[in-house]
């Protein structure tokens, strides 16, 4: 303890004397048994620099639009048709991460620019209400959930009425715009006087 003391006094003497006392020793960097750690070796510093430019190269090479397909092409048109026939939404093949399509909205604009895809899709589609019909048969014959399982058949029995209403529309309608043409004069020959036919306009 009396030593200290006695430090600091001589090195009061010794600024006084114009021999400024010897500079504190700097902490040393702790070290590892990889070595010494040094602001360059830390994470922060070797990563960061990698990174911007990662994300530089990506900007550069990006281009509006890329990732999904947008053009019409017949494969994958073919591939639309099949998974149409078999049930399946254009939704839900959009959502689909292998479709190569992102939005349905792509479809409809291929059906006003593709005459031969617009007809294969209008059958496909009416073709899909026989998926559908025979989907409520293998919905009814199951036993999930009631209510869910309600849901679903309505849903697929709707769908089928408009694709296909004549045969799975609940109101028949009766084709008349062929007309009925009667020959009135020969009608009237075979009908007695008070029983006569004139022809209304």
């Amino acid at each position: 303890m009396s030593g200290q003391p006695i430090t600091r006094h001589r090195e009061r003497q010794a600024r006084r004397q114009g021999n400024p006392a010897a500079p504190k020793a700097t902490k040393a960097p702790p070290e590892t048994a990889q070595g010494t750690i040094t602001p360059e070796a830390t994470p922060e510093h070797s990563l960061i620099p990698q990174a911007r430019e990662s994300i530089a190269t990506a900007f550069a090479n990006y281009t509006p639009g890329q990732g999904r397909h947008t053009e019409y092409t017949p494969d994958i048109a073919s591939i639309i048709i099949d998974r149409l026939i078999d049930g399946e939404s254009l939704r839900g093949m959009c959502l689909d991460p292998a479709f190569p399509l992102k939005r349905p909205s792509t479809v409809i604009k291929w059906l006003t620019q593709q005459e031969d895809f617009a007809l294969q899709y209008a059958r496909a589609r009416e073709e899909q209400a026989e998926t559908l019909a025979d989907d409520i048969l293998h919905i009814a014959d199951g036993d999930g959930d009631v209510r869910r399982d309600t849901l679903r058949v309505d849903a697929r029995k709707w769908i089928a009425s408009k694709l296909k209403p004549k045969k799975y529309g609940d109101i028949r309608q009766l084709d008349v715009s062929g007309g009925i043409d009667l020959n009135v004069a020969a009608l009237n020959k075979q009908l007695p006087g008070r029983h006569k036919v004139e022809r209304v306009e």
